[in-house]
């Protein structure tokens, strides 16, 4: 929580710097990654939950065949059970890894949207700046501005979304 709370403050903080040096492009530039980050977060939402309840069901899956084993050892060592036991407990292994694979690939994801979104932003504004008449001056400081904001800003943003999406997916375990 402290450390939401930090990450909170130090955003706020420096769009506040951003927002007294140049006001319009921190509009542009706060509305643009505020509205990214509030679609990818509604996306993956849904994406997440999912996956979670598929990865419970999954290792419920895992442990009750695992129980189911160690309760018929004896008759599964007598009737040769042992292969399709086995293929029992790696689907549901499968499955499991399977969800848990797509819910890292998901939290890497917004990391480098962002990036991506930031290089095309810097590149925007440079334009934008240049149609606006500013000298190459005052575009060498925005850019150094905006550059350092937004290395200290990313990867801040991207923990945020990171931490929200981790919650939803262990979301169906707490529930149970």
């Amino acid at each position: 929580f402290l450390n939401l709370m930090v990450e909170i403050s130090v955003i706020i903080g420096i769009l506040l710097l951003l927002f007294y040096y140049d006001p319009i492009s921190t509009v542009i530039f706060s509305v643009l990654f505020i509205g990214y980050a509030v679609g990818l977060n509604y996306t993956l939402k849904r994406w997440s939950v999912g996956w979670g309840g598929t990865r419970q069901a999954a290792d419920d899956g895992r442990l009750q065949t695992l129980q189911e084993i160690g309760n018929a050892y004896r008759e599964i060592r007598i009737y040769d059970l042992f292969g399709l036991f086995s293929r029992k407990f790696r689907y549901f292994c499968d499955l499991s890894f399977s969800n848990a694979r797509k819910q890292h690939i998901a939290q890497l994801l917004p990391r480098v949207i962002l990036e991506f979104l930031g290089v095309v932003s810097i590149i925007s504004f440079v334009i934008l700046w240049n149609v606006n008449g500013y000298t190459a001056q005052q575009i060498m400081a925005l850019i150094t501005l905006y550059g350092v904001s937004a290395f200290r800003l990313l990867p801040g943003i991207s923990r945020l979304l990171g931490a929200l999406q981790s919650l939803r997916f262990a979301a169906p375990s707490i529930e149970r």
